[in-house]
């Protein structure tokens, strides 16, 4: 896997990641990737997850086997909108 930071046109910080086909191997073997600042050279204040389910209700029962409390999800299904 690679991870960057870069600034875009419009002045913003992007967190950039690039996964190899051994990274997707990890992810549908239940094995989450976690990018954070020490190892990865992100911004302080973010840890970034990667995680693998076959649809939005697998991705939740993830976070919670994982014992992540989540204050916001959102699924572009739901057209943008953010749930708690």
């Amino acid at each position: 896997m690679i991870v960057g930071v870069a600034t875009t046109k419009t002045g913003r910080r992007l967190i950039i990641l690039g996964v190899e086909r051994e990274n997707i191997s990890r992810l549908t073997g239940g094995r989450p990737i976690l990018a954070t600042p020490e190892k990865h050279g992100i911004p302080e204040d973010v840890e970034i997850m990667i995680f693998f389910g076959e649809g939005p209700e697998d991705l939740k029962a993830e976070l919670a086997k994982a014992g992540i409390d989540v204050t916001r999800i959102w699924d572009r299904r739901d057209e943008g909108k953010t749930t708690s």
